[in-house]
């Protein structure tokens, strides 16, 4: 079934199908979400609700695209893109199905509630009795609400030349250590967009100058940082970033950073501590694996990574996991940009 044909036979069902505005209340981490002009509906026994809310709810940034009617939506590294009427939907690069497709009423996209669990990695659960769904998405030891920096700059004549947008984690706590963690978190995350708007928005004017005395396409210079959560417990938070950066090109720039936390004693938590030995011998150990690493798949690296490892290996770059101590290289230290970030564990 083609797109036209979908769309028209999706009219002709709505329009025979009972849809109620549903007596269903939704909890979001057992907190009830109040829906301001769109509730949830039920169609045909399956319950949809309103996409912006509940994706706000769990922390994702949500955007519109009126042109193509497409939804993007973004929590930490998972993406999902999402169109009326269409059956498939992409998370993370990968084509699922939906339950039923997404339809639009009173301006809201209302999806089904199960799509939210693949989408998110949320749990969704329907309590019959209650007639509720109890929509959980649970970080660990603390609870972490994402946070966001959005922007953008303009030309003179109003053209928009760059965006930004930056997340970053806020505990719940009233914890002075907790809220400390907090202060300099949104502090490094104010710099960070400071810092690049400095950097970049003189030339991305220029650039847009000059395209339009071309008469070539501009497209806006774009910076952004994700995040996400590897380790919640024990007092322990450890934090990847992603900062990538478009300027024009072929394609972005970007870089991982890391940061384990103690939020007990206020203080970075250092890898010596976690692996109880001294920094020059698990810098010998992390090489070794890397040495390993490049040997089994030395096409995907420069051809002199192995001399490149001392330097990149100069200041440990690292976070902590289940699994254990992930070291980490940027693309570019010791194997080119499709490469891409290269790790190597220590497991504990």
């Amino acid at each position: 079934m083609n797109r036209v044909k979908l769309i028209l036979f999706l009219i002709c069902l709505f329009a025979f199908m009972p849809v109620a505005y549903a007596e269903v209340s939704v909890f979001v981490n057992e907190k009830e979400v109040v829906f301001d002009d769109q509730p949830p509906v039920v169609v045909d026994n399956r319950t949809f609700v309103p996409l912006r809310k509940i994706f706000e709810e769990l922390g994702a940034s949500v955007d519109w695209i009126s042109s193509t009617n497409t939804v993007y939506a973004s929590k930490r590294f998972s993406y999902l893109t999402l169109s009326l009427g269409e059956e498939m939907y992409i998370v993370n690069g990968e084509e699922k199905k939906l339950d039923a497709p997404a339809f639009s009423l009173n301006n809201r996209v209302l999806i089904p509630a199960r799509a939210v669990s693949e989408a998110l990695g949320a749990k969704v659960e329907w309590n019959k009795e209650e007639n509720s769904v109890h929509i959980t998405l649970l970080d660990g030891e603390y609870n972490i609400k994402d946070c966001y920096i959005n922007g953008l700059k303009t030309a003179d004549d109003g053209a928009v030349v760059m965006t930004y947008r930056v997340a970053y984690p806020e505990i719940h706590s009233n914890d002075s250590v907790c809220m400390a963690f907090n202060e300099f978190i949104k502090g490094d995350a104010d710099e960070a967009c400071s810092k690049n708007v400095a950097e970049y928005l003189g030339s991305a004017k220029e650039t847009y100058t000059e395209s339009l005395l071309s008469g070539t396409e501009f497209i806006p210079y774009m910076y952004e940082r994700a995040f996400d959560i590897t380790y919640n417990d024990g007092n322990i938070i450890s934090i990847i970033s992603s900062d990538c950066n478009f300027s024009g090109g072929f394609h972005p720039s970007y870089s991982m950073n890391s940061m384990t936390y103690n939020l007990k004693t206020g203080k970075l938590v250092e890898i010596s501590e976690l692996l109880y030995e001294n920094e020059t011998i698990i810098r010998e150990k992390v090489r070794r694996l890397f040495e390993n690493e490049i040997a089994n798949n030395s096409e995907i690296y420069y051809s002199d990574a192995l001399d490149c490892l001392d330097d990149a290996l100069y200041d440990l770059k690292w976070y902590f996991s289940e699994d254990g101590v992930h070291f980490y290289l940027n693309p570019y230290e010791i194997a080119p940009y499709s490469t891409g970030v290269v790790d190597v564990i220590i497991p504990l």
